[in-house]
């Protein structure tokens, strides 16, 4: 087990394996759920994603986020999502559209529409685009407007 000690959120002290910067998202997410509880876990990958940690860079967002999410015990899931929802939720404006965007790269009516036309031409994934719809959902559920968006591309 490789352990990560991180300071506080926003400080810059972090010490990791030294070819961390090397590793795949997955492989960097594997090494911070072994340190950080779920909840933790949820706030450091947004965090990550707004910049706040210089020395560390998820190079996708959104797919970290599931990565994480989907390697969690059934018992951490919801405790994982209900921070990232809250946490989200209580950013700046600014910050918040951010994070959306870094999820979508597209408008949410739109990422509805492509996530909808995906599971219709590759019935295979439809599980996963399920839980990404889920996490999406979850993750824009302080933000009724961007919900409603979405909503209306997945019908």
């Amino acid at each position: 087990m490789l352990a990560v000690s991180c300071v506080s959120a926003k400080e810059d002290r972090f010490s990791f394996p030294p070819d961390f910067h090397l590793l795949e998202d997955s492989q960097k997410i594997m090494i911070l759920k072994e340190s950080l509880s779920a909840d933790s876990l949820a706030v450091y990958l947004c965090d990550i994603a707004l910049g706040n940690y210089s020395n560390i860079v998820i190079d996708d967002f959104k797919h970290a986020l599931i990565d994480a999410y989907m390697s969690l015990p059934e018992g951490q899931k919801e405790e994982f999502m209900e921070t990232l929802n809250t946490y989200v939720g209580s950013l700046e404006i600014a910050d918040k559209a951010k994070i959306y965007y870094d999820l979508s790269q597209e408008s949410p009516r739109r990422l509805g529409e492509l996530m909808k036309r995906n599971m219709h031409e590759n019935p295979e994934k439809t599980e996963d685009i399920l839980n990404e719809i889920e996490l999406i959902k979850n993750l824009a559920a302080s933000d009724s407007i961007y919900l409603q968006r979405f909503k209306r591309g997945l019908n």
